[in-house]
């Protein structure tokens, strides 16, 4: 593989729109203008196209449970990586998921392993990902705001119930980027599990902080739309219509009931390709 350690002072390191890994060199994109950093890349095994980015803790020793996301996307030409943090990013080959209880003929295999490479998500344990599992309102947000390399600064408001969880500076960068609002009596509810409905709002939420565009063309096929709340009819439809969240065997989305770890694998990781992120 090939580690990328990439420092420079504030405005030198602000100046620069992404990083291109290409097999002739690794380039800084500023200005839209391609300066060069490095020499050819041609004696490294490595396949750009099917490569894998994560940020490795360097004392972590190599365990997966240590990497976190970059934001990267895998182009024609090579590796295009947004991070605004260029230190300790570690670039391989993809990885098969370590998980037992995901099979090759399971439906989402192939989402909980991007959301793997990725490093969205970790599983339950070293070899397990417990796919049918609900999960909560904390844990959805922590897998955004670590995608989206979001931190809390020092000064942000926060939920009155927040204070002290393990989620907390995550879902206050939810908050002050817009992702999160929480509801109407000041509280978050992170330790509450999420609904489908839920989870499409935290996501719609997520594009438009992106400045994705979200107007929804066309009409829903679902057929309980009737049954899901209004702050979440415009996320639901236009999320189903980029097939980021289907209904099951009766067209039905099932707004009230608990996303799984399975569905949240594939939510997160089709929506994040909405983006020029990802």
């Amino acid at each position: 593989g090939l580690i990328l350690n990439i420092t420079g002072d504030n405005d030198d390191m602000g100046n620069i729109s992404y990083v291109k890994v290409k097999k002739d060199g690794i380039f800084a994109v500023v200005n839209g203008e391609e300066l060069k950093f490095s020499a050819s890349l041609d004696g490294l095994d490595l396949d750009l196209t099917n490569a894998r980015v994560v940020r490795i803790n360097p004392s972590s020793r190599g365990l997966i449970e240590n990497y976190s996301p970059v934001a990267y996307k895998a182009t024609e030409d090579g590796l295009k990586i947004s991070s605004s943090d260029l230190k300790n990013i570690l670039i391989t080959s993809k990885v098969s998921e370590p998980f037992t209880d995901v099979n090759d003929t399971d439906w989402f295999k192939s989402y909980v392993e991007e959301a793997y490479n990725y490093g969205f998500t970790q599983g339950t344990s070293l070899d397990t990902y417990n796919p049918h599992a609900s999960i909560t309102r904390g844990e959805f947000a922590v897998m955004i705001a670590r995608a989206l390399e979001l931190k809390a600064s020092g000064n942000t408001e926060s939920f009155t119930d927040v204070k002290g969880k393990w989620y907390e500076e995550q879902v206050r960068a939810l908050k002050a980027a817009g992702i999160v609002s929480g509801f109407e009596d000041g509280t978050f509810g992170g330790d509450k599990t999420i609904t489908r409905e839920e989870a499409a709002k935290m996501l719609l939420n997520m594009l438009e902080s992106l400045g994705r565009d979200t107007t929804v063309k066309g009409v829903s096929t679902l057929i309980d739309m009737y049954k899901v709340s209004d702050f979440a009819k415009h996320a639901v439809m236009f999320l189903s219509s980029k097939e980021v969240l289907s209904g099951d065997e009766n067209k039905k989305f099932n707004p009230t009931n608990n996303l799984t770890r399975a569905e949240m694998a594939k939510v997160l990781v089709k929506t994040l390709k909405l983006t020029d992120l990802y």
